[in-house]
């Protein structure tokens, strides 16, 4: 569930929302934000040598605000860029503030768009939101993957097709109730795992400039609560 700050900032933004995450386009950069370990998790679908993180991170630190504050990493070889945030202070403006700085600054750090598709290796053109992060896919994957996902939309749930007698087990009177907060078996919305000593490990992937993605956007990158999945 979004936190009042950050679906604040999704809706004045006009971004996009799936599950616990918000995600979009700024300045023909892909990124998503998400709630993780007590702070907010940025990935921009930016790839580069350890020496393009080294450089962001300085810059950073040099900083005024809640900006000298964030932590820089990689997730999955993508740029990363954590706030330690438990207590909310980092604000719509913040949030907005980082967006700026990686626009105007990626380049001259040395970070590219990456162009190999994730899902078959093939050049890519195209972007979607796939496994809770915008990333490069080609055409071919990425209509397929646009499929599925509707077809996954449309397929009644197997508790929709039961009636309210099958969804009901049987019970001795004898039993005592329990709140299905006691369950031994009680299922907690997965997350995505977010490991800080990966920073240390910074695997890249090839890449190349993002005028690779003129033909990105299917509708323009200020629509809100469209679909989740495709721009």
């Amino acid at each position: 569930m979004l936190s009042s700050g950050l679906r604040n900032w999704q809706q004045e933004n006009k971004f996009r929302v799936s599950g616990d995450t918000v995600y979009g386009v700024y300045e023909n950069i892909g990124f998503s934000a998400a709630e993780e370990d007590g702070g907010r998790l940025f990935v921009f679908m930016l790839s580069g040598k350890d020496e393009a993180f080294d450089r962001l991170e300085d810059m950073l630190c040099n900083q005024s605000g809640a900006l000298r504050n964030a932590q820089v990493g990689d997730v999955e070889n993508y740029l990363a860029v954590f706030f330690d945030d438990a207590d909310g202070r980092l604000s719509s403006a913040d949030m907005s503030d980082l967006l700026d700085f990686v626009a105007v600054n990626f380049r001259s750090c040395g970070f590219r768009t990456p162009n190999v598709c994730v899902k078959c290796g093939a050049p890519a053109t195209k972007r979607a939101f796939y496994n809770d992060m915008v990333q490069p896919l080609c055409a071919p994957c990425r209509e397929a993957d646009k499929l599925e996902k509707a077809h996954k939309a449309a397929a009644p749930a197997a508790s929709d097709r039961a009636s309210d007698y099958d969804r009901v087990p049987e019970r001795s009177y004898d039993e005592p109730r329990r709140s299905a907060y006691d369950r031994d078996d009680y299922d907690r919305p997965p997350r995505r795992e977010y490991d800080e000593s990966s920073f240390d490990d910074r695997r890249r992937s090839a890449y190349d400039d993002r005028e690779q993605y003129g033909d990105f956007s299917d509708a323009p990158a200020g629509e809100g609560n469209a679909p989740a999945g495709f721009f």
